[in-house]
């Protein structure tokens, strides 16, 4: 990840953008979630508390808090439950909820939580608050609150604390029982089972200190307040003593400080990434005598650069731009050395989840167009613009890897952006009945423009026959799309793609044939999206393979692919007229479809023998749709002249053919519907 972050630091120095340089004992505080809240606690001037409020996540991320080692932080530290009840409360929401009220209030509950975790709490309220006190030296005016505070809080002892939260939320809760679901976390834990210590740790919820009387004067700000995290940070970055040596590190920087620990970063999904050089459980250092630090020598210099780079591009203001979300567990990163005034959307580009459903019409050509603007508007040719990309993956809960990277000039870029739009355009037509926002109506739409991302999503899905996907498998990498985009796989590669496309994904194109030879919505089960790309991956794949679709739509896979969809269609007509609307499981075409792609010899021959009577029916057909068998008749018969020599065995990108054939199936004209 190193050398990942090297290159960043210079596109960043050579942008003239400063990084923050945040002191490495000044960490952020953890992401807000339900069941991990952050509370504002006030203490008045008696050390008391006079409110406790829920922080938003926009207030924490803005805060910080100093620790010292794990566990022990100021002004922000870790509270556990007040209380313990030692049996399986009810299941259903409400009663659990006035069962765990009513046992709070009566004091029929232990300790047991608590009395583990207190000496930590006091630890925070006394020895840390002082020994940052030490740290800070004189305190300007303005942030006198902390002073305040530290004051206020180093003469509490757990066992007061305790007493006063206790006894605070219980004179809330008495008042107003509403309340409790703000506050339950803070006052009681009911499990049928005494909780170990890796649930006890689990059960921990941020405290974020401040007190009620903040401002005595003018420009004057509170503990839990940017300006003050910014003061705290100069004055412990002033506070360090850095001894330089005349010895240089591997970038070339003063080697000082190389044997500290690297910094920590906390990541958007990921949580807390720590650089290191080399990680000690890698046996093969010992072989040489050097472990970790010593292994790749880096100085406090480029470790500070390389944390506030890491820390720039991961701004919350830049996702979706330099970097955005692959999945749970990895983060993409991309950027030019050359930064432009306002990031482009390389991330999105690439299909980072960061868009909504409904802005995913066109929009990877308009975030193509948008990139391919902001690096045409660089003063420097975009031949010598190099465009970083790199995956970071947590591996478990300590690590946390650089799985992928790539590097491309711009002008590479902008020509496979553009290639791609022609690649997302390789099929024909093809419409699909779907849910429109007005419930119970379904709406004609068309397939929908592939982003590189959405390969591995859409590939790594397993598809029953009838369009259902209950399962998820790692058959390719999850960046195996930017590798498709950029150029980066051979024949075997995208023959590769097509293989696992094919596999994963012919219950899906199948079932939507279906669907829309019936005319009806598949509904796929919580997985819509996946219905307006899949058919535009197969587009991509054969395109990248130089089979466009001015010369496949007059393949031999097509044409058996549309002779299907014409079956199903006349077999339906046929069902609605003759058989008063009974239909059978399945209609000719569909059924056809699997033996069509392994034997088409054989699925043809079925397919004349299965379809006779209905053609009989429709010459003599003379219902009100009468028109309709007609126009049927005479597509089959004009297709099956085109037909010609028929392989024993079609390969995968005539497989793909004939589902994409199926799925497109003919054009009718609007006047053979009303029998003319």
């Amino acid at each position: 990840m190193l050398n990942e972050l090297y290159n960043l630091s210079m596109a960043l120095d050579n942008a003239g953008i400063q990084p923050f340089d945040w002191h490495p004992d000044f960490k952020e505080l953890p992401r807000v979630t339900k069941k991990r809240p952050c509370y504002k606690i006030i203490l008045n001037e008696y050390s008391k508390i006079a409110s406790i409020e829920l922080m938003s996540q926009e207030q924490v991320v803005r805060l910080r808090k100093w620790q010292t080692s794990y566990g022990l932080s100021f002004p922000c530290f870790n509270l556990w439950p007040l209380t313990y009840v030692k049996e399986k409360l009810s299941d259903k929401k409400e009663l659990r909820k006035q069962e765990e009220i009513d046992r709070f209030l009566s004091g029929k509950v232990n300790t047991y939580i608590w009395d583990k975790k207190k000496k930590t709490v006091s630890k925070c309220l006394n020895e840390v608050s002082s020994t940052l006190k030490e740290k800070l030296g004189d305190v300007p005016d303005q942030f006198k609150a902390l002073e305040r505070l530290i004051a206020r809080v180093s003469g509490l002892t757990a066992e007061n604390f305790y007493n006063d939260l206790t006894g605070y939320i219980k004179k809330i809760v008495s008042d107003d029982q509403n309340a409790w679901d703000g506050l339950s976390l803070l006052a009681i834990f009911s499990s049928d089972k005494e909780p170990d210590d890796s649930k006890i740790a689990g059960l921990a919820v941020s405290a974020f200190f401040d007190i009620k009387d903040w401002c005595d004067g003018s420009n004057c700000y509170p503990v839990a307040h940017e300006e003050t995290c910014n003061w705290i940070n100069q004055r412990l970055l002033n506070a360090d003593t850095i001894k330089h040596s005349y010895l240089k590190d591997a970038y070339g920087g003063d080697i000082s400080g190389f044997e500290e620990t690297f910094p920590e970063v906390k990541m958007p999904q990921l949580g807390g990434v720590k650089l290191r050089s080399m990680f000690k459980d890698s046996k093969c250092q010992y072989r040489y005598g050097s472990i970790e630090s010593n292994s790749f020598i880096v100085g406090r210099e480029y470790r500070k650069k390389f944390a506030g780079s890491l820390a720039w591009i991961k701004k919350e203001d830049n996702k979706g731009k330099t970097w955005g979300v692959v999945s749970g567990k990895e983060l993409l990163f991309a950027y030019p050395s050359v930064l432009p005034a306002t990031p482009a959307p390389i991330a999105l580009m690439f299909g980072c989840s960061s868009q909504s459903e409904k802005d995913q019409e066109t929009l990877f050509a308009s975030c193509a167009s948008d990139v391919i603007k902001s690096l045409q508007g660089i003063s420097r040719s975009i031949k010598d613009i190099d465009i970083n990309v790199f995956v970071l993956k947590k591996m478990d809960k300590a690590r946390t890897k650089v799985v992928f990277h790539r590097n491309l000039t711009a002008e590479r870029l902008i020509q496979v952006a553009e290639e791609w739009k022609r690649a997302c355009d390789n099929v024909s037509l093809i419409n699909i009945k779907e849910w429109g926002e007005q419930k119970g109506v379904a709406e004609i739409v068309g397939l929908r423009d592939v982003f590189p991302l959405d390969i591995a999503k859409s590939l790594n899905r397993v598809w029953k026959m009838d369009g259902t996907s209950a399962s998820e498998v790692d058959a390719i990498n999850s960046t195996a799309g930017i590798d498709l985009l950029i150029g980066n796989l051979d024949d075997a590669g995208v023959s590769h793609l097509m293989s696992i496309a094919l596999q994963n994904c012919k219950g899906l194109m199948i079932a939507l044939g279906a669907a829309k030879n019936k005319q009806e919505v598949l509904n796929a089960k919580g997985f819509r999206q996946y219905k307006r790309i899949v058919p535009t991956i197969f587009g991509v794949l054969l395109y990248k393979q130089n089979i466009y679709k001015e010369v496949y739509m007059k393949s031999i896979g097509r044409i058996i692919g549309n002779m299907l969809s014409i079956a199903d269609q006349l077999h339906l007509l046929y069902c609605e007229k003759v058989r008063k609307g009974s239909m059978p499981p399945q209609l000719i075409g569909n059924s056809l479809m699997v033996a069509a792609m392994e034997s088409p010899v054989n699925a043809l021959a079925q397919l004349g023998l299965r379809l006779a009577p209905y053609l009989g029916w429709a010459a003599t057909n003379n219902t009100d749709k009468a028109g309709l068998s007609r126009y049927y008749l005479k597509a089959y018969r004009d297709i099956v002249p085109q037909v010609g020599e028929i392989p024993q065995r079609f390969t995968d990108a005539e497989k793909a053919q004939v589902l994409l054939g199926y799925l497109a199936g003919i054009q009718k004209n609007e006047e053979t519907e009303g029998g003319k």
